[in-house]
């Protein structure tokens, strides 16, 4: 016992033991049914940039390929900071673009966006609502593919998120009825309603 311990009457601290690690393992099918996943949220993704009209065409396919070599099976889907860059705009030249002072951007990054259309909204926030709606607009595809493959199952209910929209569909859906989400009067900034499935009796 050290000199600090004695004086303040301080135990040793024993070291806990480590955490226990849990490995996860996924089956091929499991890993297939991944990538195609993928695949689908990359497709969305990069409709939603172009509908956005937020961002410069022409950059769109640099933007899906820094998202692309970034996503992994499995793991938190990107964020804005993919497209992060080294050097960042100064007070004085965020002004000049009508941007918050406060919040730091890149060059790299303002270089994307068409500035003079993110009237009210913030450009990172706003790319990040459309890589959140890509996901959950990917993440409803999957549920709909893998739940028709499971005999137990007869259909789906939609699980509303707060969206007035979607309780308008409180209904049970055949699996080759399945209603679109977002619904077309959905005014939420981003749909996260679900499908839960029916189980046969």
């Amino acid at each position: 016992m050290n000199f600090l311990q004695r004086f303040f009457g301080l135990k040793k601290q024993v070291p806990s033991p480590p955490a226990a690690q849990f490995t996860f393992q996924p089956t091929p099918e499991m890993e297939e049914s991944e990538r195609k996943a993928l695949l689908d949220m990359q497709e969305i993704l990069e409709k939603l940039l172009l509908e956005s009209q937020l961002f410069h065409t022409e950059k769109i396919p640099l933007m899906m390929a820094k998202f692309r070599s970034t996503q992994r099976p499995f793991q938190r889907m990107p964020s804005h900071k993919v497209l992060e860059g080294k050097t960042m705009l100064t007070v004085d030249e965020k002004k000049s673009l009508g941007l918050n002072t406060r919040m730091k951007y890149s060059h790299d990054f303002i270089e994307l966006c068409q500035i003079g259309r993110f009237k009210d909204t913030e450009p990172k926030a706003a790319l990040d609502t459309i890589l959140l709606n890509a996901y959950h607009r990917s993440s409803r595809n999957k549920t709909i593919k893998e739940l028709r493959l499971k005999e137990f199952v007869t259909g789906v209910k939609v699980v509303s998120m707060g969206c007035s929209a979607a309780t308008k569909l409180d209904k049970i859906y055949a699996l080759d009825q399945v209603p679109k989400l977002p619904a077309d009067s959905c005014d939420e900034g981003c749909c996260m309603c679900y499908f839960e499935p029916v189980l046969k009796l």
